[in-house]
Formats: structure tokens, sequence, C-alpha cells
């Protein structure tokens, strides 16, 4: 996650603005615009965005969306620390060829993207190993903005129209701060193995 952007402490507009109950968990319709719906507060005053999913790829059409609605929600470009910028936590799934060649795929999908109308921001993308030798398993799905965080249990799988649901949860503060240290390359329990910005 970019450094210097302290998070905000009230994310009262996050949990007033769909019934998150109680308070700390909201029923999300795993669709294009059930997950606007979700994310529109959550993205609308937010500076970047985090999205942490090992299963996240470039050759998943199931999960690719949620790249494109983070991008046609997330604010404009301003002059902050990592203003705009859309990061993805991710694992190289069953890819077989280098991790290089799988952030060039990364980086054609997202070109792509970026060239839509209303998505043009910057990316990054840190591929991490699903185990490392003695360490935890890469498995947690989140998001993150410099405002608050959501624990995404279910994955980030989406269709244009299905009647499956999935459960969200607000992350205190704490944990906050616990997900900042598991992806901070000088702490983290995780092996990285490569990452790249685009453009």
């Amino acid at each position: 996650m970019p450094t210097g952007s302290s998070r905000a402490t009230d994310i009262q507009a996050v949990r007033q603005s769909k019934r998150w109950l109680p308070h700390r968990s909201l029923t999300v319709q795993m669709s294009r615009s059930g997950y606007r719906q979700a994310l529109r507060p959550i993205l609308r005053h937010a500076e970047w965005v985090t999205l942490v999913d090992p299963f996240l790829s470039p050759g998943k059409d199931e999960k690719w969306p949620i790249l494109e609605i983070c991008a046609s929600l997330l604010p404009a470009v301003g002059k902050g620390p990592g203003s705009g910028l859309i990061t993805v936590h991710s694992t190289m799934g069953d890819y077989k060829g280098t991790s290089s060649s799988l952030l060039d795929h990364w980086g054609k999908l997202l070109a792509a993207l970026s060239g839509q109308p209303g998505s043009h921001r910057p990316f990054r993308v840190v591929l991490w190993k699903k185990r490392s030798r003695g360490g935890p398993r890469f498995h947690d799905r989140a998001l993150f903005t410099n405002q608050c965080g959501v624990d995404v249990p279910g994955g980030f799988d989406c269709w244009d129209e299905t009647k499956n649901t999935t459960r969200w949860h607000l992350i205190d503060h704490r944990a906050l701060w616990e997900c900042d240290v598991e992806f901070d390359r000088r702490y983290t329990p995780h092996e990285w193995i490569n990452e790249c910005p685009f453009p």
C-alpha cells in the first residue's frame, strides 16, 4: 500500500451508506451492479485502493470486473502520495511461465482497461508465493483504501447477473495496521516474487 497516507478514523459515512449490520458487515450481490452499489461509498473519497486476492489473475474472466469497477469509481488522480493508484497483491496461481511474463500479461490487459473512458489511472501488481517456507499461506482476500478496509472472504468473483451473495466485513484499525505490515516487504511473512507499476 502507498506509504505516507493516513487512515481516517471516522468511517461512519461508509457504515451509514447501506445497511452494514451490526454496523460491521454487509451482504453484497456478486454482480457488477452489486459491487458498484457496495463500493461507491467506500471509494467516493478514497485516494487509492488496494486489492488483496491470491486468485486474482488476468486469465480469470470472473475476477477481472472488480478492477474495472474500482478504476471507474476511484476519484481522479490527485497530487497526494499514491493518489489514484490501484494496487493488486496476488500470486502466480496456476501460471506456468515466469513472473515477468505474467506481469507482461497483466500489463496488456491493464493497458486496455486504462484506455476505457474514465478508467485511466496507474496500477501496480505485486506477486507473492502462495506459501512461504515456514510461513503462512497467502489466502486472505480484502480491499483497502486510505480510509478503511473490508474483509472479503468470498473473494471478488463477479458475474453480469447472479443471485449469489457474499458477506463483507469492515476491518478495525488494529487489523488495518497489521495488514499494512503483512504486505510491507520489510516485515512481511510472505515471500515476494516480483512486481511492476503500470503504466
